[in-house]
């Protein structure tokens, strides 16, 4: 027999999606408006972050989206990530058993900070994962200051009185 490592963030996240997923069919359309966004219900879109060299690299899993279904946009150190797909209204009677795979909008807003050139940033998509490559901006290094004693070789203070 052999042992499994136990991930309790992928049972917090499936959880996460069940309740999600039970409390959207329970409300039914009663609850649309609080659920919506634009008319459409919007998820959370999980990110992996990361640094890499000069740069900080995100990758969101965006499976089933088209690269023009997608919006990046860096401001201020915050990347916002959003993906809206143009679902069709659902017929009972279209032959589905079950209907989990997600469709509707996306969106993510995670703070970079403030040493990153959005202006730069570069992203790619493939294979459903999108790729955000965002700059990170040399920091000045702080200059030293010589620091100068109360009097001169003169006799004098700094500011040109004698000492008393």
């Amino acid at each position: 027999m052999s042992l499994i490592r136990w991930n309790s963030g992928s049972d917090l996240l499936n959880l996460h999606s069940e309740l999600d997923r039970v409390f959207e069919a329970l409300s039914g359309p009663l609850s649309a408006p609080l659920l919506a966004h634009n008319g459409a219900t919007q998820t959370f879109l999980p990110l992996d972050i990361r640094r890499v060299d000069d740069h900080i690299e995100v990758q969101a899993s965006v499976p089933g989206y088209k690269p023009e279904d997608v919006t990046v946009t860096v401001d201020a150190g915050v990347i916002t990530i959003t993906a809206q797909e143009q679902s069709e209204k659902q017929d009972p009677a279209d032959g589905f058993l079950r209907r989990e795979r997600y469709q509707g909008r996306l969106f993510r807003q995670v703070v970079l900070g403030e040493g990153v050139d959005g202006d730069n940033a570069t992203a790619a998509f493939a294979d459903g994962v999108l790729t955000v490559k965002v700059p990170m901006v040399a920091r000045p290094e702080p200059k030293r200051i010589a620091i100068q004693s109360g009097t001169t070789k003169a006799g004098k203070t700094l500011d040109g009185d004698s000492p008393a």
